[in-house]
C-alpha cells in the first residue's frame, strides 16, 4: 500500500508540475509561430489615414470591457474599421495620415507619417 502511495504522489507532482508548465509553453509557442507568421507573410503595406475613432464598452457579469476601434479610408472610397489596442487607439486621431499594415484584412499596425 505505501508504494502504491509513493507512485501516487510522483504521479501526482508530475501532473501538477506540467500543468503549471503548459500555459508558459504555450504562450512561447504562440509567439514564435506570430514571428514566424511575419516573416513568412509579411503584411501589406497601405498608405491611408483615420477617418474616425469609437469605443464599445461591454457588460459581462458585472465587469466593463472596453473595445477599441479606428476606420481607415485608403484608395478612393475605401472604408474598413478594425479592432485596434488601447495604446493605438489613444495615440492616433482622426486625421492621422500613415501606413496601414493589414494581414488577410486584419489590422497589424498603423505609423503615422
Amino acid at each position: 500500500m505505501e508504494l502504491y502511495l509513493t507512485e501516487f504522489r510522483r504521479y501526482f507532482m508530475f501532473a501538477a508540475v506540467a500543468m503549471a508548465a503548459i500555459p508558459g509553453l504555450v504562450y512561447i509557442l504562440k509567439h514564435w509561430v506570430e514571428k514566424l507568421m511575419l516573416w513568412l507573410f509579411p503584411p501589406d503595406e497601405i498608405g491611408a489615414y483615420i477617418v474616425s475613432k469609437r469605443m464599445e464598452v461591454k457588460s459581462k457579469d458585472k465587469e466593463a470591457q472596453t473595445l477599441y476601434f479606428l476606420t481607415f479610408q485608403y484608395g478612393l472610397f475605401t472604408r474598413t474599421e478594425h479592432k485596434v489596442k488601447t495604446e493605438v487607439y489613444a495615440l492616433n486621431a482622426v486625421g492621422d495620415r500613415g501606413t496601414l499594415s493589414l494581414r488577410n484584412e486584419k489590422f497589424v499596425s498603423f505609423k503615422r507619417m
